[in-house]
């Protein structure tokens, strides 16, 4: 496949929004459905999508280099889906969320020697910059606003490891998912990751005895499909995006992109303020998504 950056972009925005409305989406679901019970619907939700586009597409695994990449991302997404339970489960969001600002920082790191990726130095600025637009709002939902108090607070917190841990393999995912998709289509590879998903959530329900907790989706079935669709889309324009682009260019975009939504949509939707710190993170995450698609 030859390389389109313009394309690319496309794709990162249009993977970015999809997210930004998952997320939005997921906010009102998990006041009707626990978190464990939600990402089983999603993923399993998400499978026969996949699957359909594998089948119309003609997908096929052209190696068994497939195996472990696949395999690696499938592993790198349960990893890190129960290290983000534990973390939120144990400390608050705003002393935690703020760590997986340093995801496109680790897969800038891991890129280089996995797929010999490296940005350019206005690129790595770039990117920079998002990171600390993505400081800076958290900083601003913290309770003490202080910097050096909100870094203590980091380090004290038990859900700090965890979400280190879940922003190291998120950052892996990406990379390890480009890798895999070089051997399978683009189908194969998302309905093999949401089927490994779900089953795992599965087993975790079963093993907690809350298997239950599934038939919240009665009440629930509108919002979950629309957030099942905006799931696969964002998936799917996230596998093709890091096809034209350096995977931490996509991250680095994803992030700024949805830092933005969230603001809006957080106020349109729902009513949050807009404070002074917000603001600040959109104008720096729009300023590094500048840096980095600048020619």
């Amino acid at each position: 496949m030859t390389a389109d950056p313009s394309l690319g972009i496309g794709l990162t925005v249009g993977s970015a929004l999809c997210w930004a409305g998952l997320d939005a989406s997921r906010k009102v679901l998990v006041q009707r459905v626990s978190p464990v019970a939600l990402l089983v619907m999603l993923t399993l939700g998400q499978m026969p999508l996949f699957s359909l586009w594998a089948w119309l597409g003609g997908d096929t695994i052209t190696s068994w280099d497939y195996v472990l990449p696949g395999l690696a991302s499938l592993f790198l997404n349960i990893v890190a889906n129960l290290c983000f339970f534990r973390a939120v489960t144990v400390s608050p969001l705003s002393l935690t969320v703020p760590l997986l600002a340093f995801v496109p920082v680790f897969t800038t790191i891991a890129a280089n020697p996995m797929l010999g990726e490296m940005p350019g130095f206005r690129q790595v600025g770039g990117i920079g910059v998002v990171v600390l637009g993505a400081l800076v709002l958290n900083a601003g939902a913290a309770e003490d606003r202080r910097p050096m108090a909100f870094a203590r607070a980091l380090i004290r917190e038990p859900g700090s490891l965890p979400m280190l841990v879940t922003a190291l393999c998120w950052s892996l995912t990406i990379v390890v998912d480009k890798l895999a998709t070089q051997h399978a289509g683009f189908g194969i590879h998302g309905a093999v990751l949401n089927a490994g998903l779900g089953i795992v959530g599965l087993s975790l329900l079963a093993s907690r005895g809350q298997l239950r907790d599934l038939a919240a989706v009665r009440t629930a079935w509108k919002p979950l499909v629309f957030a099942i669709s905006l799931g696969a889309v964002g998936l799917g324009s996230q596998l093709m995006a890091v096809q034209h682009l350096f995977t931490a260019l996509v991250e680095a975009g994803k992030r700024a992109i949805g830092v933005t939504m969230s603001v809006v949509v957080g106020r349109l939707a729902f009513n949050e303020p807009v404070t002074r710190f917000k603001v600040a993170a959109v104008v720096l995450m729009s300023l590094g998504a500048a840096l980095i698609v600048w020619k």
